[in-house]
This record gives structure tokens, C-alpha cells and sequence, in this order.
């Protein structure tokens, strides 16, 4: 089945890369507009319409429940962490939870030093690293290719997030992720005052030391400015603190052709639309595909 990916470079328009010490940023753009209408979860949460909380009394690691009450469907992009609950956790692939509905997504634990409320639901406050998102892809393609449901490795994700804490410096008696970012927010901010600003961006490309990292593209670029800032940091602690850099390809628009010519494999999506994966040995992503709009795409060197 042909998707909008087979042709992704006829959809995009790289633009001219800003640069900051080790890490480079290529606007995208994209020349065609989607018309589908939805709210990020950041939106969504701060009007009040969405509730990010445990699946039950007891909770479950690897599962939250997003109860959604808004008219339009909201989009939570992979990496998105979730603050809260009885646990910090971030979400393992891109998902459109349709409009009025309850929908449980599939997380990992970032904080493996506490199963207890610090408040009653979860919110969204930053973005996993590229070291952490390209785990998290590799192991939910793995598991809807063998078993048809996502599936990650908990394990793994905890050592990098102890990895992370230790390079950072940082101190969490909860092993929580988010101290990380914490303790690097002075260096963080130095990369979002340099790459804040790419106007009418759909997504951009992230180099380090030259190298292509990961793409992010969606479907229109006032849902990329509002994820930006938050993805942004996350990009940027590869270039911090030297975790997860795995790039080979110098040039964007090879390592595009790549994505564009991997072989593809679909899946019913968690929420609505078609989760699309691919892994061409160098490079792996996904996908959320709605009709003939391509919401999100993410690819990583790997």
C-alpha cells in the first residue's frame, strides 16, 4: 500500500540550518496544508477538556487512561512526558485520541523511585531525548510486528534515564527524569533563545556534529510551534551531554530518500487514524497517517 511517505520529499521544503556549538536545526516546510481540525494536549489540558490519569485505583506502569471531552480529537506526539499521577512517565508513539472518548495509551516509566500520587492526574511538561524516542520506536515496531500491540522495553528505558541523570550531573532521590532538565535548564535555554524561531516550519531536521539525528514533521506548522519548544529541549541534550548520537548521513534530504524508500508496515493505530512504522537498518520512524493527512512523522538515525 502506497503512503504519503513513499513521496515525502515532493511534500517538503528544506530549508537554510541555524547552528549553536554541536547541533544544527534545518527548517521544514511543507507544501500542502492540512485541513484537519484537533487540539494538542497541552491545549487541551490547560482549557480544562482532557484528564491524563491512572487506568485504575491501583494503576498500571505501562498504561495511562486519556479521558478526552473535547469536540475535536487531540494529538499526543512520542516522547510527550506526562508529569504526575502516581508516576512520571512518557508516551511511547503518536497518538490522535478521538473526540469524547476514553482511550488508554501505552507509556514508560521515567521515574522509577515512586508509585504514589504527587497529584490526581498527569500533565505534559517536557520531551524525551532522541536517545530515549529512538528506544521506545525500535521496541514498539518490534512488538506490533510479533505480538500486533506496542510493547517496550522497561528496562532499558531506565538505564537510560539513569544514564542521562549521571551525565547531566543531577540528583533525584525518585530517579525521576525530569531532573535532569531541571539541573541542565540554563544550557537548554541557550539552544531554545538560538533555534526558537522557525517560522512557518512544519518540523525541522536536528544535526549534531553534522550529522543527521531525527526529523520531526506534522501536518501543518501552528501545531509545530506549539511543540517545538519542548521538543526542542529534548533534541538538544544529545548535544549537551553527548547521549543517544548515532547520526551517519550529512545531508537531509538523503537521509529523507532513505525514510522515503524504506519498506513500510501499517498497524491499527492506539486512538484514531494508521500507525505506520518503518526500519531501513539506518534509519527507523513512525508515523501517524489520518485519511490522506500525515500528522506526525518522526525519524531517527539508528
Amino acid at each position: 500500500m502506497k503512503t504519503i511517505l513513499d513521496q515525502l520529499r515532493t511534500h517538503v521544503r528544506i530549508g537554510e540550518p541555524l547552528t549553536h556549538e554541536r547541533m544544527a536545526v534545518v527548517p521544514l516546510f511543507v507544501t500542502r496544508l492540512s485541513t484537519l481540525e484537533y487540539l494538542t494536549l497541552g491545549e487541551a489540558t490547560e482549557k480544562g477538556l482532557v484528564e491524563v490519569d491512572e487506568v485504575s485505583q491501583g494503576g498500571s506502569v505501562p498504561d495511562m487512561k486519556v479521558s478526552n471531552r473535547a469536540r475535536e480529537p487531540v494529538l499526543i506526539p512520542d516522547g510527550t512526558a506526562l508529569v504526575g499521577s502516581k508516576q512520571n512517565r512518557v508516551v511511547n508513539l503518536t497518538i490522535l485520541v478521538d473526540a469524547e472518548s476514553e482511550t488508554v495509551i501505552p507509556v514508560s516509566c521515567v521515574e522509577g523511585g515512586r508509585w504514589s500520587r504527587s497529584v490526581k492526574s498527569s500533565t505534559p511538561q517536557s520531551y524525551a531525548d532522541k536517545g530515549l524516542r529512538v528506544a521506545m520506536c525500535r521496541d514498539a515496531g518490534l512488538s506490533l510486528k510479533r505480538h500486533g500491540k506496542v510493547a517496550v522495553d522497561q528496562h532499558k528505558v531506565w538505564g537510560h534515564v539513569g544514564k542521562v541523570i549521571k551525565e547531566a550531573g543531577a540528583r533525584s532521590p525518585t530517579s525521576d527524569y525530569q531532573a535532569m532538565f531541571e539541573h541542565a535548564k540554563a544550557r537548554l535555554e541557550e539552544y531554545e533563545a538560538r533555534f526558537r524561531d522557525l517560522d512557518g516550519a512544519a518540523g525541522a531536521a536536528v544535526l549534531i556534529d553534522g550529522k543527521v539525528e531525527a526529523i520531526d514533521l506534522f501536518d501543518k506548522p501552528e501545531t509545530f510551534a506549539k511543540l517545538w519548544p519542548d521538543m526542542l529541549r529534548g533534541h538538544a541534550v544529545g548535544a549537551v551531554y553527548d547521549v543517544g548520537a548515532t547520526g551517519k548521513e550529512e545531508n537531509v534530504d538523503t537521509f529523507l530518500k532513505s525514510a522515503e524508500s524504506a519498506e513500510k508496515d501499517l498497524f491499527e493505530p492506539v486512538g484514531i487514524g494508521t500507525n505506520l512504522r518503518l526500519d531501513t537498518g539506518g534509519v527507523i520512524g513512525a508515523a501517524l497517517i489520518h485519511g490522506e493527512t500525515m500528522v506526525h512523522v518522526s525519524l531517527f538515525a539508528d
